[in-house]
């Protein structure tokens, strides 16, 4: 639950941080960040993150090219809500099995094109994969809850094509 929200400034609720809170400020627009937990050895929740077959089974049959060298192309092609997409970038860090971090440029949106820094971090901890990614440069508030949501669905999706269903949020009650 996101209990401030500015420019360059996003705040979490995160019940691990001893404030409850994380402060997500970023010099490079809004962060969008988005956890989840997999109940699985680190390894496969790494593999999912750069295995070109296993993304294309969660990133909407987008196909992935990249050696995953650090300073190396990544790339993106495929349909998006009916359209065809086409996004480049460049991987920054490649720490296997706990760090992954490339930049991503959508070629094809309306508009000048947004450069995202994407980092996605991952941890074992009592049995289970905690991974936080994060995307920052998003051009407002409103933008970055839906990257957050974006990433939030894309993830889901990886936990099914891992065997794993995910974890549905409790919904708050109206006031």
């Amino acid at each position: 639950m996101r209990t401030a929200t500015q420019k360059h400034t996003v705040m979490h609720t995160n019940p691990t941080s001893p404030s409850g809170n994380e402060d997500t400020s970023s010099d490079n627009g809004t962060l969008a960040v988005v956890t989840n937990v997999f109940h699985m050895d680190i390894d496969q929740v790494w593999n999912a993150l750069v295995d070109t077959e296993l993304v294309a089974q969660y990133m909407m049959g987008a196909k992935l090219t990249t050696d995953w060298k650090e300073g190396g192309p990544i790339t993106w092609e495929g349909t998006w809500n009916g359209k065809p997409f086409h996004a480049c970038g460049k991987v920054l860090q490649v720490r296997e099995p706990d760090l992954l971090q490339y930049t991503h440029i959508d070629t094809t949106a309306q508009g000048p094109p947004e450069k995202h820094t994407i980092t996605v971090e991952l941890k074992h901890a009592a049995g289970a994969t905690h991974l936080r990614l994060t995307q920052d440069n998003n051009a407002s508030a409103e933008a970055a809850r839906q990257s957050e949501k974006n990433w939030t669905a894309i993830l889901d999706t990886m936990k099914r094509v891992l065997g794993e269903a995910p974890v549905k949020k409790p919904v708050e009650p109206r006031a």
